[in-house]
């Protein structure tokens, strides 16, 4: 136990040091760690999370995940799996096969069809006659991971789940959320899971109709709907965006919601500006948007327009030099793909 108060004095110091440069944030994150430290050490799991600290940011240096770790402690060798845990929740209506969502982390790569996959992967399932959605998130960065350990951000999955059935409540449609699974080892966050329904007869904004005049004005109104009920879409871009024709009608449905704005207020007309630069890539089609949108919420449709653009290119600029600080030495410790990302 001498050797790990050693280490977590050595850590405090390097975070002590990071904290002359970011006062507010890092002292709060220290007194977290600490804290975090004494209540593993009083369960005698001290010696095991520093050793995933350590693991952790030698992930970074090697590039590469470690699968399994192990630690010593007196002279004995500890497995990982021993520390591993899992908090999984199913809805109790979801009709789903015994044992799915407890078994998914094994299961995941043994069936279904891959839909998407870059950062996170997609994946859909045919089961008892009908599709299941499961979105596997990837591990997150060093800072996010430690933040979602330590409890002061809900995890991707959880948050997912949470947001749907707001959504659900409030009447508008995202796919129906079955369930949700989170993996910790010794207390740090791993992958997560969030289960849903696979909707059929939708498209995305990527693939607008012919005459897209409509379903520009038809989203307008119904982003407008969506801001006075008090959601707003923090990711409000072409892909999560899914639309139904019929009978000269649009339904419009949201995915992809972890990143998302609830309150019990309608949602500020300058926020609700600002979420509106991203729905569409050709400025001719996003200056029809949000005339329309102006229209619905009574606002002046030149402001709209002007302020809009203004932050879409601003947004522009801002990723380009994003992209220039990935490519400094040492930049990848903070700004690199998260750390269990699968090719």
């Amino acid at each position: 136990m001498v050797l790990v108060k050693n280490r977590v004095k050595y850590f405090y110091y390097i975070l002590s040091i990071k904290a002359a440069y970011c006062k507010p944030f890092c002292k709060r994150f220290i007194r977290s760690f600490y804290d975090y430290y004494n209540k593993m050490r009083r369960s005698k799991q001290a010696d095991l999370f520093i050793f995933s600290i350590k693991n952790v940011l030698l992930d970074f240096k090697k590039k590469k995940r470690y699968n399994t770790f192990t630690a010593k402690k007196k002279g004995t060798l500890m497995s990982h799996k021993k520390y591993y845990t899992r908090e999984i929740y199913q809805v109790p209506d979801a009709q789903l096969p015994e044992n799915f969502t407890a078994r998914l982390p094994e299961n995941f790569t043994k069936g279904g069809h891959i839909l998407h996959n870059a950062r996170n992967q997609i994946r859909i399932y045919e089961l008892e006659g009908k599709e299941v959605n499961v979105k596997k998130f990837c591990i997150p960065p060093i800072i996010n991971r430690i933040l979602y350990s330590l409890g002061w951000r809900t995890p991707k999955a959880k948050t997912t789940f949470l947001n749907a059935q707001e959504i659900l409540k409030r009447g508008f449609q995202t796919p129906r959320p079955f369930g949700y699974i989170i993996e910790r080892t010794a207390g740090l966050i791993n992958f997560s899971y969030f289960v849903s329904e696979q909707v059929q007869g939708f498209a995305t904004l990527r693939h607008p109709p012919t005459h897209i005049e409509p379903m520009i004005d038809a989203l307008a109104e119904y982003t407008a709907r969506l801001h006075r009920a008090g959601l707003m879409h923090k990711d409000y871009t072409p892909g999560n965006i899914l639309y139904q024709e019929q009978d000269g009608t649009f339904n419009f449905m949201l995915v992809d919601i972890n990143r998302f704005r609830i309150q019990q207020t309608p949602i500020g007309l300058w926020r609700s500006i600002s979420n509106l630069m991203q729905p569409f890539e050709n400025d001719e089609y996003l200056k029809m948007f949000v005339k329309a949108y102006a229209k619905y919420r009574t606002i002046n449709q030149t402001f709209a327009t002007c302020h809009v653009l203004f932050l879409r290119h601003t947004r522009n600029a801002y990723n380009s030099v994003k992209r220039a600080l990935k490519k400094l030495p040492g930049a990848y410790i903070f700004l690199n793909k998260p750390l269990g990302k699968e090719d």
